[in-house]
């Protein structure tokens, strides 16, 4: 595993990510047979397979979305914490190709996923108080590309198991 992803997992640190390089579900620390779930990439949204993977730094889990090959399209981790469960600030990445709605529980937040996707990063905050929601890791592409295909757009049909790709 790279520094780079290895600071994204461990410590939701974005300041060195350039973007995820290809990886199976394997290569971030799951172990086959995966307890696979389904959910929605993209608009229109088209669904893949997703994958429990060792949580790392995010208290919400992290989730690797696979394609047809078990290759991970998207790595997306929620509700980052450090040390003694502290928040994590937002990576100081400069201003966003895009700005998007996201969501905190039923609560949509406008302009909240900010978009980097030359550096194949998409930052979830709340923007009432800046705090840092979430990370969503893919391959460098353009804004289109991230919403086309890329970004999830609907979760898990069921819980996945936290930490555990079993």
């Amino acid at each position: 595993m790279s520094p780079e992803l290895r600071a994204l997992i461990e410590r939701a640190d974005a300041a060195s990510w350039r973007g995820l390089p290809a990886l199976t579900p394997r290569e971030l620390g799951a172990e086959p047979p995966w307890l696979s779930s389904r959910g929605e990439l993209g608009a229109p949204p088209r669904e893949v397979r997703c994958v429990a993977l060792p949580r790392g730094c995010f208290a919400g889990g992290l989730i690797a979305w696979i394609d047809a090959d078990d290759r991970v399209l998207v790595i997306e981790g929620t509700r980052p914490r450090v040390g003694e469960g502290e928040r994590v600030a937002p990576p100081a990445l400069g201003d966003p190709a895009l700005r998007l709605p996201t969501t905190l529980g039923s609560l949509e937040l406008d302009g909240g996923e900010l978009v980097h996707p030359d550096r194949g990063l998409a930052v979830r905050v709340n923007p009432e108080n800046g705090f840092l929601l979430g990370l969503v890791g893919f391959a460098p592409t353009t804004a289109d590309d991230y919403v086309r295909r890329l970004r999830p757009v609907a979760a898990p049909t069921r819980p996945l198991p936290l930490g555990s790709s079993r």
